[in-house]
C-alpha cells in the first residue's frame, strides 16, 4: 500500500503569509479529494526560510541559517505568507521537520508501506532532501511534483527541505505573467515568485488580453487585444482551415494545400507602439464542420 504525506505548495515555492494561531493550518483541506486515503499529513504551516542569489545544491543541502519564517502553501511576494516580498530574488529554500506515524505502517522493507510526499507546484527547477538525501528533482512550474521518500526517512523527528531557482529575468526559462521589470506594471506579476512563465516578446513586458473571433458574411474576423508596452512587437495572426474537396486551382489562388487538405493563411504586423488591428480571413472555400465530417480543423 502507497501512502502519502501532502505539500501544498504555492507555484513557486516561495511562500509567503500573515501572523497565524499557533498550530493552525492554512489550507487544511487535501488537495485531490479524490485521491485522500486515511493516512496523510498537510504539511502547509509555518517553514523556516532562506532567499539569496548565490546558491549551489552542496550549499542548499548544508545550509544551516534559515533567517524567516514563511506560511506554506502563500507565495513570498503575498502578504498571507508574513514576507510581502515582491523583489526578484533567484533562490529559495525552504526546511520543516515532519514525523511519521507508526500506525502507518512504514518499517523500510520491501514489503512495507511506501510514503509518498507531494508539491502541489514549484517553479522553476526544483530539489527536495529529506533527512540530508536527495528525494527528487523537478523542472518546470505548472506541475505536481511527487517522490517516493521512504528510504530516507528514520524513527521521530525527519528533516525536510525544498530549493527552488527560478530567474525569471536570465531569458533562458519559459515566462508566463511574471514581469520582467524591476518596477512592474498591472496586470503582471510581480516578479518571479509563483505562477508559471510564458508569453514574452523580444524584449517587451505584453500579454494578450483577449481574441475575438466572429464571422462576418464568408470571412472570420480575428481581433487581438494586447496589454503593455508594442514599441519593439511583431503580431502574427494565422489561420489553418480545410479547404472544400475538388476546388478548382484557381479558387484558392493556386496555393496547394498539403497532404490532409490544410491551407494556413497568415499575416505579420509590426505594431511600432500601435494597437493590434483587426484580421480578416476569407472561409469561402473553406470545409465546414459537420457530425458526418468531424475532421475538418487541426
Amino acid at each position: 500500500m502507497r501512502l502519502a504525506a501532502a505539500v501544498a505548495f504555492a507555484v513557486s515555492l516561495a511562500a509567503s503569509g500573515s501572523a497565524r494561531a499557533a498550530g493552525e493550518i492554512p489550507r487544511p483541506e487535501h488537495p485531490n479529494p479524490q485521491f485522500q486515503r486515511d493516512e496523510w499529513q498537510n504539511l502547509n504551516g509555518a517553514w523556516d526560510f532562506w532567499e539569496g542569489d548565490a546558491a549551489d545544491e552542496k550549499a542548499m543541502a548544508a545550509r544551516a541559517e534559515f533567517p524567516d519564517k514563511i506560511v506554506v502553501p502563500f507565495c513570498r511576494e503575498s502578504k498571507l505568507s508574513g514576507l510581502g516580498r515582491t523583489g526578484f530574488v533567484k533562490n529559495v529554500l525552504y526546511r520543516r521537520s515532519f514525523t511519521v506515524p507508526a500506525k502507518w505502517g512504514v518499517d523500510g522493507s520491501a514489503t512495507g508501506a511506501r510514503v509518498l510526499m507531494h508539491i502541489g507546484a514549484c517553479d522553476w527547477r526544483t530539489t527536495v532532501w529529506v533527512n540530508g538525501t536527495k528525494v527528487g528533482f523537478h523542472e518546470g512550474g505548472s506541475t505536481p511534483i511527487d517522490c517516493d521518500v521512504t528510504v530516507a526517512l528514520h524513527p521521530g523527528a525527519n528533516e525536510l527541505r525544498v530549493w527552488a531557482f527560478d530567474d525569471t529575468t536570465s531569458g533562458v526559462q519559459q515566462l508566463g505573467k511574471q514581469c520582467r521589470r524591476k518596477e512592474p506594471r498591472l496586470p503582471l506579476h510581480a516578479d518571479d515568485g509563483d505562477l508559471a512563465d510564458g508569453v514574452d516578446g523580444e524584449g517587451s513586458d505584453f500579454h494578450f488580453a483577449n481574441v475575438t473571433m466572429v464571422t462576418r458574411d464568408d470571412d472570420l474576423v480575428v481581433t487581438p487585444r494586447l496589454v503593455g508596452s508594442r514599441e519593439r512587437c511583431l503580431l502574427v495572426v494565422s489561420v489553418t482551415h480545410r479547404r472544400k474537396p475538388n476546388l478548382p486551382k484557381a479558387a484558392d489562388d493556386g496555393r496547394k494545400p498539403d497532404a490532409e487538405g490544410y491551407l494556413t493563411d497568415e499575416v505579420i504586423f509590426d505594431l511600432h507602439g500601435k494597437q493590434a488591428p483587426s484580421v480578416a480571413f476569407s472561409l469561402l472555400n473553406s470545409r465546414t464542420w459537420s457530425p458526418t465530417d468531424p475532421g475538418c480543423a487541426k
